[in-house]
């Protein structure tokens, strides 16, 4: 796929395949604000943007840093307790797991039916778990292809000169300012040490 929302759009036509679902949300995770950010939804309009990580059934799973599933007897006790808040509409079954790329949760991927309590077991969890797990290391590298981009264009556009070398010092990479400045081409400088300057 192109980018991660097709990417999301297809996982979620072949997740209806496997089990079926009244709604299904990709959030990424965000440590400084606290959020869950909604990166992708599919089913009714939840109308969450964005939620709290703090007693939310979605903060609970990446605590636990594994799937859970729980159906609205588990859900209501959890709100009895006080472990967790409701955000959005109460759901007969719900599961989630957590987008977790080198050890680090990054996301979260849920599920929820609101009508059936008996909608998933734990063969559904572990298919949703192996889902997240793949889904981590595709947004991830998609996000680092991003950031490469970005960095790229930076260094590129830069006015300063840049020169970058290999551990021997030889030359390997030179910006437009470099040439500007100093008259040479990147073909004349490539493999030839800086002291040529």
């Amino acid at each position: 796929t192109r980018n991660v929302q097709e990417l999301l759009g297809l996982v979620a036509v072949e997740l209806r395949n496997i089990f079926d679902y009244d709604g299904l949300i990709v959030g990424s995770l965000s440590r400084a604000k606290g959020l869950f950010e909604t990166i992708f939804e599919m089913g009714p309009d939840l109308g969450l943007p964005t939620w709290p990580v703090k007693n939310s059934l979605s903060g609970f799973v990446i605590q636990q840093k594994k799937g859970m599933l729980f159906t609205d007897e588990s859900i209501r006790e959890l709100i009895h307790n006080g472990t967790i808040k409701l955000y959005g509409t109460m759901a007969k079954c719900w599961m989630g797991a957590p987008l977790i790329y080198e050890r680090e949760v990054i996301g979260v991927i849920l599920v929820q039916s609101y009508n059936n309590r008996h909608a998933y077991d734990n063969t559904s969890l572990q298919v949703l778990e192996i889902i997240a797990n793949q889904l981590s290391i595709y947004i991830e590298q998609k996000r680092a292809l991003v950031r490469t981009s970005q960095l790229s264009k930076g260094i590129e556009q830069s006015p300063v000169s840049i020169v970058i070398t290999d551990n021997q010092g030889s030359i390997e990479f030179v910006n437009p300012s470099f040439t500007r400045i100093t008259g040479y081409t990147l073909e004349e400088v490539i493999g030839k040490n800086p002291r040529i300057l």
